[in-house]
């Protein structure tokens, strides 16, 4: 029953989130850009389509009124491996000692938190990904030995 109330008031907020996000306007949709692209000139939409307005902290987080790197973006709890706002070669498990504001803040997609970030909009993909054959570890090894010439073929 109480995972049942759970589910509900998650799908319930959600919906909500989705709808505030398809009522924002172009106005509001800038204001949550406008810090970011202070020093990000030039950065190319996520979504090509004038009907979505998403500005960059809808997905990202942090905060877009500063004007300082340091104030603007999240940072890390490993500040020896994340030196700089760039990502190093090889986080490897490092990434798992992060906050979940942190890896949404580098990479929204990061299935850690894309729920609660593409999953506003797009529920239905986000939920299915996680099942989807493409994240097990199978087909992980069988795509890598096939691309690096191992194996002749993909076999999970």
């Amino acid at each position: 029953m109480r995972k049942t109330v759970i589910a509900t008031l998650l799908v319930a907020s959600t919906a909500a989130s989705a709808q505030n996000l398809l009522r924002q306007t172009p106005a509001q949709a800038t204001e949550k850009s406008r810090g970011c692209l202070t020093c990000h000139q030039g950065i190319e939409p996520m979504h090509a389509s004038a009907a979505v307005r998403l500005g960059c902290t809808d997905c990202h987080g942090g905060n877009a009124s500063a004007l300082l790197k340091d104030q603007a973006h999240i940072q890390p709890r490993n500040r020896d491996l994340w030196k700089t706002s760039a990502n190093p070669p090889r986080t490897y498990t490092a990434l798992l000692e992060e906050s979940p504001e942190f890896v949404r803040f580098i990479n929204p997609g990061d299935l850690r938190v894309a729920r609660e970030t593409c999953g506003t909009c797009h529920s239905k993909q986000t939920a299915a990904v996680p099942r989807s054959t493409m994240t097990t570890s199978a087909v992980f090894w069988a795509a890598v030995s096939y691309a690096n010439g191992l194996t002749s073929q993909k076999r999970a």
